[in-house]
């Protein structure tokens, strides 16, 4: 879900909302709120005394025009106030939601978007210096984004219009949200799994799919789904060989339910990857357009409905490192200095140490790839109805298992 707000700088602050199911096809007018309207998500409006409006716009659990901590949800609030003549831009709570804006000399732009600022303007300056620090640094400096003119609004602040002009408002920062006094975490724990089981509750009441990585936070959220008995289908990304994959088919195979392999070879590398960087810098503004890109062509895969055998990816990555097992070994021991060294810089060092394993990793995949004869392996469509057959799965514990020789 996008909007879209023109506002003329030499002309009276007017308002009004229009809901339109494509943006890029219109020509904006001065004070109206374009916003792109989605069957999945919510819209409310509340007109207030004296000719003054909210514009409620996202996935909307929870909303309190009275106290912002109340609320619950990742939505957008626009507000007018006619008697001031001012309009607000707020995004969610913990400032998850983007807001971006363009100015010149005759008007403004503020949207959700910066491919849609970028629609109506074409003739932007890509910010090099913004790139070099998301390269680095896996964040933007300040308001930084990924054309020069365009500013993304800052954590804890909201955007204003008024007449004399446009600003930020900060409102809170990160360490509002520190106790004198906190709860211990014995005596929390149990509030705190239960207030996470109620609000992602929320997100499981029609099918879906289910990011189930290596990791805990994948491991969780696959949780409450299965608790949920939701119709739902887990898929990781990656190689065969890594746990992000083993893990994940694991799961799906002890508990029952479906899992996709997205896998992050040859095709992806070479057709996908750099689009999907570049479309992730212009779409997201640039945040973390070279770490993730791996997570907008999940969803042009998902969107396609290709399944993946994850057993044949195992098959596959038990002949690509036979014989190869100690050259990754000592490619993996190399790293030891540096991870000491990034301990030393209270993981600073960590965010360059990253991207220097995961950049070393796919040149020696790269190395040993052409020594595997794809056409040797079959790749089959994975049944959505159920999991893995049981002896599908004695077959890949006992025979294809990565496990046995790579950990």
């Amino acid at each position: 879900m996008d909007f879209l707000l023109r506002a003329h700088k030499k002309e009276e602050i007017s308002f009004r909302v229009e809901y339109i199911s494509e943006l890029k096809s219109i020509d904006p007018q001065n004070g109206v709120l374009y916003i792109e309207k989605l069957r999945h998500l919510d819209y409310k409006e509340n007109n207030i005394e004296y000719g003054n409006k909210e514009v409620i716009a996202g996935d909307i659990i929870n909303y309190h025009s009275e106290d912002e901590m109340a609320n619950k949800g990742f939505f957008y609030i626009i507000k007018y106030d006619a008697a001031a003549n001012t309009i607000e831009f707020h995004s969610d709570y913990q400032s998850f939601l983007p807001i971006y804006y363009y100015e010149d000399e005759n008007y403004y732009l503020i949207s959700s978007s910066v491919d849609i600022i970028y629609t109506f303007l074409q003739e932007l300056e890509i910010n090099q210096d913004f790139i070099t620090e998301i390269a680095l640094l896996n964040a933007p400096f300040q308001d930084n984004c990924f054309f020069k003119k365009i500013k993304r609004l800052n954590y804890g602040c909201f955007l204003k219009i008024d007449n004399n002009g446009l600003k930020e408002i900060r409102t809170k920062r990160f360490y509002d949200y520190y106790s004198e006094n906190p709860i211990p975490y014995k005596k929390a724990l149990n509030r705190v799994v239960e207030s996470f089981i109620d609000n992602c509750s929320k997100y499981f009441t029609e099918p879906a799919y289910v990011s189930l990585t290596g990791g805990f936070d994948g491991r969780t959220v696959t949780s409450i789904a299965h608790y949920c008995n939701n119709d739902f289908i887990a898929f990781s990304h990656g190689k065969a060989e890594y746990s992000d994959v083993f893990i994940p088919l694991k799961l799906s195979q002890k508990f029952k339910f479906p899992y996709k392999l997205i896998e992050l070879g040859d095709n992806y590398v070479e057709n996908y990857y750099e689009r999907f960087v570049r479309e992730y810098l212009i779409y997201s503004g640039g945040m973390n357009g070279f770490l993730y890109p791996h997570f907008p062509y999940d969803a042009f895969i998902l969107a396609e409905n290709p399944n993946i055998k994850a057993a044949d990816a195992l098959r596959l990555s038990k002949q690509m490192m036979y014989g190869h097992k100690t050259q990754y070994f000592m490619l993996m021991l190399s790293f030891i200095g540096w991870f000491l060294l990034s301990i030393l810089t209270f993981g600073i060092g960590f965010l360059f140490l990253y991207s220097y394993i995961t950049m070393a990793s796919t040149i020696f995949y790269q190395q040993i790839k052409g020594e595997v004869s794809y056409e040797e392996i079959i790749i089959e469509n994975i049944d959505q109805s159920s999991g893995p057959s049981s002896e599908e799965s004695e077959k890949s514990t006992e025979e294809d298992s990565p496990n046995q020789d790579l950990y």
